[in-house]
């Protein structure tokens, strides 16, 4: 089963709009200006790029999933948009000021390699800034109850760049702080549902994971805080790895 179909199962253009308040922080922490170059990694329907864009920075989206990036292109042509795998990124080396990602790269199976090439198209100096669902969060807790009804992800589990001891192992001298996203629904029964009929993973399993993600928003409730880990690193810090 490859990611990009898992992605693109599901309406990814719906769950975006939840994740804006994380994407603008990513944004804020890693304070792009004019004339720099930005790179959003894994940049879905585009969220950070576009809200990077708006300061004047030169920015570039890669996804994985081509469903996602036609998406992006349409809210912003104006910007760069490259299909391509955060583990092997299609740019030189020291291509961008800041490298970006919000709930994204965490999901390459590689970490080890996926950190590698951030640092590798990263300027001397340059900032990295990544958002990632913490293991103890309940969006983390989603996951792995529909992972259930999926054959098993190759690679790394993606919550654990939400993990400080383990992403120190990725970036040296990072500063890391937690976060959330605050999710917000009419009824727990409309969450489950908005999950059943938007989010790849859940589309994926042809209903087997329904009645769990019903059973987690009867647990959760209507309104939730999901939290995330922040991560932030130079190319300076991270170019002694």
């Amino acid at each position: 089963m490859k990611a990009q179909d898992i992605w693109a199962a599901g309406d990814y253009s719906a769950i975006a709009p939840h994740l804006v308040s994380a994407a603008e922080e990513v944004v804020r922490r890693a304070a792009p200006g004019p004339g720099e170059d930005v790179l959003d990694v894994a940049c879905g329907t585009g969220n950070a790029a576009i809200r990077a864009a708006q300061t004047g920075a030169r920015v570039t989206g890669l996804d994985l999933t081509p469903e996602l990036l036609a998406t992006a292109r349409a809210q912003a042509p104006d910007l760069t948009w490259v299909e391509g795998d955060a583990q092997d990124l299609p740019f030189a080396d020291a291509s961008f000021d800041a490298v970006l990602s919000v709930f994204g790269c965490m999901f390459a199976p590689d970490h080890q390699r996926t950190a590698r090439e951030i640092l590798r198209v990263l300027r001397p100096e340059g900032r990295v800034v990544i958002a990632s669902w913490t293991p103890e969060g309940e969006s983390a807790r989603l996951l792995r109850l529909v992972g259930r009804h999926l054959p098993p992800a190759p690679g790394d589990p993606p919550v654990l760049w939400g993990d400080e001891e383990h992403v120190r192992t990725l970036f040296p001298d990072l500063r890391c702080e937690r976060a959330f996203v605050h999710f917000r629904f009419e009824t727990a029964d409309d969450a489950a549902e908005f999950y059943v009929e938007n989010f790849g993973p859940v589309v994926m399993t042809g209903g087997a994971a329904n009645a769990d993600v019903h059973a987690f928003f009867a647990e959760v409730g209507a309104e939730y805080d999901a939290e995330y880990l922040i991560l932030q690193a130079t190319g300076g810090a991270a170019g002694r790895t």
